[in-house]
């Protein structure tokens, strides 16, 4: 067993650029995989990161490589987007609060966490369902393509087939014409492996002289009235 890493908190006041946290490391620190940390003149020690992590940032990261589903399920996105008025501001609010409503923050905070006990999980405003789904489409294109072009078709799916090329072709066109350099967009392979694991219901078709399909695939704007 790796040792385990000391209950600590690491921070950092300024981060150089959103390309930080959009790599490799931010996807395992998130889903929890095996990482690789050393403290201050100590010895490299391999630790699983085992937190509830919070970042703030003006502007979202993207995600090299894609949004995988181990992101997809623990990411929770809150929108703070009300400038305070001057009028408004209290100087030190949060240490007041801390001080002087020290048993209404403690309520709030029990509160909270028997909430989240007994229904298993967060809470999530609206706000942020929708932003999440705003940030998540335009920091993957293939998820963007498959929240916005593709339908998962469950009722006689063998009569909605499709090329892989054909697809690929279509969601390069759509992901262009959405402003991302295609030059950054997956090759054909990496793109059916990251459509199927955003759309699960969409399964492989095997090798034709035409070239491989895909079953279950409707792509077009999402139209309410098929199934």
């Amino acid at each position: 067993m790796p040792p385990s890493w000391p209950g600590r908190c690491s921070t950092s006041d300024e981060l150089p650029s959103t390309k930080t946290i959009a790599s490799p490391e931010f996807k395992r620190v998130v889903t929890g995989q095996q990482m690789t940390g050393r403290p201050a003149y100590g010895q490299v020690v391999h630790f699983y990161p085992r937190a509830q992590h919070v970042f703030a940032a003006n502007l979202l990261p993207g995600f090299t490589g894609g949004i995988d589903k181990g992101v997809e399920r623990r990411v929770l996105l809150l929108v703070f987007d009300r400038s305070i008025p001057e009028a408004e501001q209290i100087p030190g609010i949060g240490g007041r609060i801390a001080e002087e409503e020290r048993d209404l923050l403690l309520a709030f905070c029990v509160a909270g966490a028997s909430r989240l006990r007994a229904n298993g999980k967060f809470t999530v405003p609206a706000s942020s369902a929708e932003a999440l789904a705003t940030w998540f489409n335009t920091a993957d294109p293939v998820w963007g393509w498959v929240y916005a072009q593709v339908t998962v078709v469950t009722v006689k799916p063998e009569e909605h087939r499709v090329t892989s090329a054909e697809a690929h072709h279509r969601f390069v066109q759509w992901a262009v014409g959405q402003g991302f350099r295609e030059s950054t967009l997956p090759g054909s392979s990496g793109f059916v492996q990251r459509l199927r694991a955003h759309a699960p219901g969409i399964r492989a078709g095997g090798h034709t002289r035409t070239g491989n399909y895909l079953i279950g695939i409707r792509i077009g704007p999402k139209d309410d009235s098929h199934d």
